[in-house]
């Protein structure tokens, strides 16, 4: 089944099947709930009864009630604790559209309960680490699929559960143009005016400066870093459908996740999940053929691999990572009412719920269904 020209744009280029359930996501807010786990404590839980932890970081959750991007929910929060935002710890952003429950840390503690703006914050306990993306345990969720043929949906969710290709999702680069990863790309070309221009366009009032740089920074270092790791999402999803459209098993020179934990260099024999490059400055491929991928993606961009160490913004730079290719689905429950089908099921960190959706019901127009 052939994707929608806006996935190709974000470079998901395939399905992992040829079937297709239909419907929308999201004809209400409460149809896509999000609740963070930390230590195996769900956000929502810890905000009714506490969380247990210890150490020098003051715990809160933030539950969100209304439509609200991370960014704008980092200002919200920040205003309502008086914390200054880059001393708020987060372990990742939530979708835009959502009813979620996630937790925050800071170094000073203050007030206990407070709320505004569709946002509730509450001090549940203490913590022994600052919150960070990737310290988190996951995210469980709860998603309604309305519209929908529910056989269809029921047998696409059992096998994707098992496996779905770990794309970087919508809400990463956004669906309008300039879309994010267009913006990043410009950073990293070092076309600082053409970026400015585009930011404007999307709406973002900046301070005017003769300086095109200290203008960017005017937008906030945090908005900036998200830009340019969009465009490193970008290269991560072509290289990922490059891989599911030839051969998604590992190969000679692949590096893999082990069932241990550990990653290591495939040998032809253990087992493991393929991790694919999440490209930056110290990205070193040892698969010719996905090195050959890279290069040709980098190239017809005009940017290299060094590109990412920015010394006029260097809070920007990105060394580079990797992200399994596959992303399996934990917990899964499946209710059927009517032609609406509703499951709640466990995602590791970085992996999203709308990637899950869309390999079941494959958006003509994913915007406007919900995506």
């Amino acid at each position: 089944m052939e994707p929608p020209d806006i996935d190709k744009e974000l470079g998901m280029m395939c399905y992992l099947f040829d079937d297709s359930s239909g419907g929308r996501l999201r004809e209400k807010l409460s149809d896509f709930l999000v609740d963070e786990v930390l230590d195996g404590v769900t956000a929502s839980s810890a905000m009714r009864t506490g969380f247990s932890g210890r150490g020098g970081y003051f715990l809160y959750v933030v539950a969100k009630t209304a439509p609200m991007d991370f960014l704008r929910l980092r200002r919200v929060v920040s205003s309502l604790l008086n914390v200054r935002i880059d001393k708020i710890g987060f372990a990742g952003m939530k979708d835009k559209r959502s009813i979620s429950f996630q937790f925050a840390t800071t170094e000073i503690r203050r007030k206990e309960f407070c709320r505004g703006e569709g946002v509730f914050i509450k001090l549940v306990g203490k913590y022994d680490r600052f919150l960070a993306p990737g310290v988190g345990s996951g995210n469980k969720f709860t998603v309604g699929i309305r519209e929908t043929c529910p056989e269809k949906a029921v047998n696409l969710a059992r096998l994707a559960s098992k496996g779905f290709l770990n794309f970087y999702g919508y809400q990463r680069f956004g669906y309008k143009r300039p879309f994010n990863h267009e913006i990043g790309k410009m950073i990293l070309q070092r076309r600082f005016r053409d970026a400015l221009d585009a930011l404007i366009e999307r709406g973002f009032r900046l301070v005017p400066e003769s300086d095109h740089i200290k203008a960017l920074r005017s937008v906030g270092v945090g908005i900036l870093r998200i830009l340019v790791q969009s465009y490193q999402s970008f290269l991560f999803n072509k290289l990922l459908s490059k891989r599911a459209l030839d051969k998604l098993d590992p190969m000679e020179g692949d590096l893999i996740l082990g069932r241990d934990g550990w990653i290591r260099r495939y040998d032809g024999k253990s087992g493991g999940t393929l991790l694919i490059p999440v490209p930056g400055a110290y990205t070193n491929i040892k698969n010719l053929y996905m090195n050959m991928l890279l290069r040709e993606m980098l190239r017809e961009d005009n940017i290299c691999l060094e590109s990412f160490l920015i010394k006029e913004i260097p809070e920007c730079s990105s060394l580079g990572s990797l992200r399994p290719a596959v992303s399996i689905v934990k917990d899964l429950r499946i209710f059927v009412f009517g032609k609406s089908v509703f499951m709640s099921f466990f995602l590791n960190p970085g992996s999203y719920a709308t990637v899950f959706m869309r390999e079941i019901v494959k958006p003509v127009d994913p915007e406007s269904c919900g995506f």
